[in-house]
């Protein structure tokens, strides 16, 4: 296996269940990024219990994901459990009050331009 790639396994039978698929998918590809990344994520938050993050660190994730995206909040609140919910709300007016999107709009600018 070369640097660049990653080996995923999974249950055959989730093949039957795309949307657990999916997610399976996200979670491995997940943890081989953030063992991989060669800095921190943003805000320095770590993960624990095993690669796991807490629902903040969700929250938090979830908002940057709707911000790049621009997806209103309100479209995935409807699916949150209520301490969820405040979590999103929160994360999002800091990630706003921040300018997290702004920085990572640039980064992604930047990468474009150098070629990478």
């Amino acid at each position: 296996m070369s640097k660049q790639e990653a080996v995923i396994t999974y249950n055959p039978l989730l093949a039957s269940q795309p949307e657990q698929m999916v997610a399976t998918f996200t979670h491995e590809l997940a943890h081989y990024l953030t063992a991989t990344a060669s800095e921190p994520p943003p805000g320095g938050w770590e993960s624990s219990r095993n690669g796991y993050l807490s629902e903040a660190e969700h929250a938090y994730a979830l908002a940057i994901f709707l911000g790049l995206k621009k997806i209103p909040i309100a479209n995935a609140l409807k699916y949150l459990k209520p301490s969820i919910k405040s979590m999103l709300k929160k994360a999002a007016k800091e990630i706003r009050q921040e300018e997290v999107l702004d920085e990572l709009y640039e980064i992604r600018f930047q990468a474009k331009n150098s070629g990478k």
